[in-house]
């Protein structure tokens, strides 16, 4: 196994590695993007597309949210970040506006994707539609507090449209109330969830720094159902999801 990845030889072997260095991740938008896309390349993944700043026809629902667009020197500065990981892979960065006929062009050639966009418009339901048309599997990470939530969509698995009513978005809040009828429902209710929730849909900068909290958990957690698809190991679709607390380990 190459020196920079002998960290990871206990938990990949180097066909695996070989699998997933020649593996093209997508991912949307540069928030949360950007710490998966570090994760992903301390663990082998050196083809990575990366696309931020994504805007449709359609008004956004919360503006306190809405990922700004970077400017080139910003974009410069975070290729640069990742390139500092791993020198030899290839970055590519697209940024601006584009519309949901070009997302097409965007995913020529993927191997899977991660929706990391702002959900203050129908990007991510748009990005979703895009990656079922062109087979590729989505990996839809979401902070709370002090834990995760990982849901990985596919085109043979329900959408996540299926929880959401016609001219509604797909963000957050309705996954996280997906979430927390179905542990009810299952007598294991998770009260924490639901604080966090309510933090981030009253959108102040405590809230923000709170979400922050479990960036890295949630990307790591990202990264390994990657290295899982790429390798061909089973991962749980939607309805199922990956529900961490980082809280449960500490007391």
């Amino acid at each position: 196994m190459e020196p920079k990845y002998s960290r990871n030889n206990l938990s990949m072997t180097p066909d695996n590695l070989a699998v997933i260095k020649r593996t093209r991740l997508l991912i949307g938008g540069s928030n949360l993007g950007m710490t998966i896309a570090k994760q992903a390349l301390q663990n082998g993944f050196e083809n990575i597309t990366i696309v931020d700043g994504i805007e449709t026809a359609d008004e956004p629902e919360n503006d306190h949210f809405r990922e700004e667009l970077l400017s080139p020197e910003q974009v410069k500065e975070h290729i640069a970040q990742l390139q500092e990981v791993n020198p030899e892979a290839m970055l590519t960065w697209h940024r601006g506006t584009m519309e949901a006929s070009l997302f097409s062009e965007v995913l020529a050639g993927q191997s899977l994707a991660v929706n990391a966009f702002d959900d203050a418009s129908n990007v991510p339901m748009q990005f979703d539609r895009a990656c079922n048309d062109a087979g590729i599997p989505v990996i839809h990470p979401y902070n709370l507090g002090w834990g995760s939530l990982v849901v990985v969509v596919s085109p043979e698995s329900l959408s996540l449209e299926t929880i959401v009513k016609e001219g509604e978005l797909l963000n957050a809040s309705k996954v996280v109330e997906y979430v927390t009828s179905y542990m009810k429902f299952w007598g294991k209710p998770q009260d924490w969830i639901e604080e966090a929730a309510r933090e981030y849909r009253a959108g102040t900068d405590i809230s923000k720094a709170q979400m922050l909290r479990a960036s890295q958990l949630v990307a790591k957690i990202s990264t390994h159902i990657a290295i899982d698809i790429a390798t061909g190991n089973n991962v749980k679709q939607f309805p199922e999801f990956y529900l961490t607390k980082l809280e449960e380990d500490l007391h």
